[in-house]
């Protein structure tokens, strides 16, 4: 049975009146990140944990985007599954929140990256690249982490920070429970709570062949595994939750780890 969020050593590689404050499913739900150059991959002025996997740091350059600010709920892809184009999450014990009865705004997790690309595509969006999610992961000055170089705790990530998964609740919570982890852009859980698929495929020298630059990257154009970013509630190093970090896994994973967001 698959450990919940599995380790990166075992990595292959969610109109108000006039004057009023807008009610939660009024809010957007998709924020812009504006067309621009950044630095993607390790940034060793900053961080200690670097992989091979993240070398080169490389500029790419993106078109502007939107993306969701939060992870997908388990009440947004209930929509999805009641309208059809989603399959219903495999049940799993008590950390799958599909079918759990009380937690319709936590993330969808255990699902795979065919689930995650159907939901996406429903939602009128598309899964995000991974050069997009690490853009609005970290914005354009090479931080460590979605709020900078500070260290990781549970004031900011949810995590395992000395006190147990789930910074001690045991597995996920609600989408956005960490504002004071929100990205430059204002994208909340980019590192942890869930691990979240991306559109590319996986290759550990992928970023070779930008590393003098490219605009709109959307990786390999095959290869056996699909990538996930951004680490989950049982990790506890940096290693797993740096805005950088980047793992790979055949796309019919599925763990009560790994759920997804989506861009368009």
């Amino acid at each position: 049975m698959l450990r919940a969020c599995p380790p990166l050593a075992l990595l292959v590689f969610l109109t108000a009146c006039p004057n009023a404050t807008p009610n939660e499913e009024d809010k957007p739900t998709t924020g812009e990140v504006p067309a621009g150059t950044f630095s993607m991959g390790c940034n060793e002025a900053v961080d200690s944990d670097c992989d091979t996997r993240e070398y080169p740091y490389h500029e790419v350059t993106l078109s502007a985007f939107e993306i969701d600010k939060r992870e997908v709920s388990v009440a947004e892809y209930r929509a999805c599954v009641n309208d059809g184009a989603c399959t219903e999450p495999p049940v799993c014990a008590s950390l799958c929140n599909w079918g759990a009865g009380d937690r319709e705004d936590y993330p969808i997790n255990n699902i795979n990256w065919h689930q995650a690309n159907a939901y996406c595509a429903w939602s009128g969006k598309r899964l995000c690249t991974e050069a997009e999610w690490e853009k609005a992961a970290r914005g354009d000055d090479g931080r460590l982490f979605p709020w900078g170089n500070d260290a990781l705790s549970c004031d900011r990530a949810v995590m395992d920070a000395g006190g147990g998964a789930g910074c001690g609740r045991g597995g996920t919570l609600p989408v956005g429970s960490k504002p004071d982890g929100n990205s430059p852009y204002g994208m909340s859980d980019m590192v942890g709570n869930v691990w979240e698929w991306v559109a590319d495929y996986y290759s550990s020298t992928s970023y070779q062949t930008c590393a003098s630059g490219c605009s709109d990257p959307t990786g390999p154009a095959s290869g056996e595994f699909r990538i996930m970013r951004g680490g989950c509630f049982v990790n506890s190093s940096a290693a797993n939750l740096r805005a950088s970090t980047r793992v790979g896994f055949r796309a019919n994973f599925a763990d009560d780890g790994v759920g997804v967001r989506c861009c368009k």
